[in-house]
């Protein structure tokens, strides 16, 4: 189970001679990435068992929400979900959930549905969506009938890490609706397809109570067609049967991640599995929470204003240098051109000396582009390269570089430096970032080692040897009772996104060495 993390262990060896600026800042540096290196999103479905009569729902949605709040999903599907047939809607179970929520975290939660049919016949009843992100669009599809209408809804939802496409459905009841379960899940995967061609998305998730079990037709034409079934994929000697919830025999209630993408599930539970009181559970349905973990979406906009991602490399005499990496483009930024004109320069080796750029006087270590800010007129743009690039000028010179395209590979670093010159012809050197020994050249050794590298960690390798063993089990039961972890181990140790290190961590990464059959 390997997830993509920015290393922090940068081994920079010595090349052609040239001098190393600081080992310390680039470990600094790497620990300012981490979060941006990877990071998490959550996802639950829950069939709540709307309204029923007899069943003290008003009880149940208060039991509900307050598990909900300490899972603190991202988005959450829910099937059964119901309101009066004259209420308006102002008493839908989500809209109840979705608002109780936004009071008690102090941020609007979204929230959507969509009716297929009246149950028991005093309510409406609806798949919906629940989000603590704002939703781009909502749509629905609708579905063969079975003994009820059913349908399929669609949220493309703005989260942090990028947008996510959110299917939540209910499959028709009957055990011997197999037949048209299968068409239901055919449907499904039609308007998966149209909505990620039509607003394509990080990745997509499908929650649901599909109302059959993981051998099924319907079930198998999901996992054997590009869907996988996240709480089987990380569970799998464990039953996670979710109904009925009381005492739970089979399992119908599914997270699926479509493949495709470079976020992983790595941890799955079946939620709702304890009693409100007595032997009372929230609803006649246990749920499924899955963690998913990748590399943020980073979309760098070219507008002269300082991206929220960027990082601060080093300041000088009021000048900031920042910087970023998304996978593919380069990000650097500096403050606007002021009284001198202003130079960012990229290089994969520093390694000789040349004239300083557009006439100004000194040295410069060789570079492959260089971003330029003229002051008397404001204007910018990138230098020898060709290439696809892009830059802006206001508060901030900033601009975009293809790295594969400019250097030919991805290097474990680039070099960057800044430079702001006197704006006349033989403008000498005024400030240099980072600081050098004020020649009037930015020198080889002059430059910040900003790194690109990824590298592959095992979640629950705590010994980082490329094995989960026993080995792993003794260090995390150490930093459980109080053992100060490094920061590699609180990395690769918090298997459950609690922010602690305790019981619950040894006991998951006991089930991985299991599974990978070291113990």
């Amino acid at each position: 189970m390997n997830i993509e993390h920015r290393s922090k262990k940068w081994q920079i060896a010595e090349k052609k001679g040239q001098m190393i600026k600081s080992f310390n800042l680039i470990i600094l540096y790497a620990l300012c990435l981490m979060p941006y290196a990877f990071a998490q999103f959550t996802a639950i479905s829950y069939n709540i068992q709307g309204m029923r009569p007899s069943t003290n729902w008003e009880q149940r949605v208060i039991a509900i929400v307050d598990e909900l709040i300490e899972l603190d999903a991202a988005i959450i599907g829910l099937q059964e979900v119901n309101e009066t047939l004259d209420g308006n809607g102002e008493d839908n179970q989500a809209k109840i959930i979705a608002e109780t929520l936004s009071e008690h975290f102090g941020t609007e939660y979204f929230w959507y549905r969509s009716i297929s049919h009246i149950a028991w016949d005093e309510f409406y009843e609806s798949v919906a969506i629940i989000s603590k992100y704002p939703v781009e669009q909502f749509g629905v599809s609708t579905l063969a009938t079975g003994v009820f209408p059913r349908k399929v809804v669609w949220a493309n939802v703005d989260s942090p890490v990028g947008l996510i496409n959110f299917f939540n459905t209910h499959l028709s009841y009957l055990p011997e609706h197999d037949n048209i379960r299968q068409i239901q899940v055919s449907q499904i995967k039609n308007f998966i397809e149209q909505k990620e061609a039509s607003h394509p998305a990080m990745f997509s998730v499908l929650t649901g109570d599909f109302n059959c079990t993981q051998n099924s037709n319907p079930i198998r034409s999901l996992t054997e067609n590009g869907y996988s079934d996240t709480f089987r994929e990380l569970n799998p000697g464990v039953s996670g049967n979710t109904f009925p919830a009381n005492s739970p025999y089979t399992r119908i209630d599914y997270i699926f991640q479509k493949d495709g993408s470079n976020w992983l599930a790595n941890q799955s539970e079946v939620v709702f599995d304890t009693p409100y009181s007595g032997n009372n559970y929230p609803s006649d349905h246990r749920g499924v929470r899955t963690v998913f973990t990748g590399e943020p979406e980073v979309n760098f906009l070219m507008d002269g204003l300082l991206d929220e991602s960027a990082q601060l490399i080093e300041s000088n005499e009021n000048i900031n240098f920042y910087a970023d990496w998304d996978g593919e483009d380069l990000y650097v930024a500096s403050d606007a051109a002021i009284e001198n004109d202003h130079f960012i320069f990229v290089s994969s080796g520093a390694v000789y000396s040349t004239n300083a750029p557009w006439n100004k006087t000194g040295q410069v270590s060789v570079w492959e582009a260089y971003l330029g800010n003229e002051e008397s007129n404001n204007w910018c743009g990138w230098f020898d390269w060709q290439g696809e690039s892009s830059s802006a000028v206001d508060s901030v010179l900033e601009g975009i570089l293809p790295i594969v395209e400019t250097l030919g590979v991805v290097p474990e670093f680039v070099y960057l430096s800044f430079g702001a010159y006197q704006t006349d012809d033989n403008g000498a050197l005024q400030i240099q970032i980072p600081a050098g020994d004020d020649d009037g050249n930015i020198e080889i050794g002059e430059h910040f080692l900003f790194p690109l590298v990824v590298e592959e960690i095992t979640l629950g390798d705590l010994n980082d040897d490329g094995a989960i063993n026993v080995l792993d089990i003794v260090i995390c039961v150490n930093i459980a009772i109080g053992e100060e972890p490094t920061e590699y181990q609180l990395t690769v140790c918090d298997l459950n996104n609690d922010g602690e290190i305790n019981i619950l961590d040894v006991v998951i990464i006991v089930n991985l060495a299991l599974e990978s059959g070291e113990l």
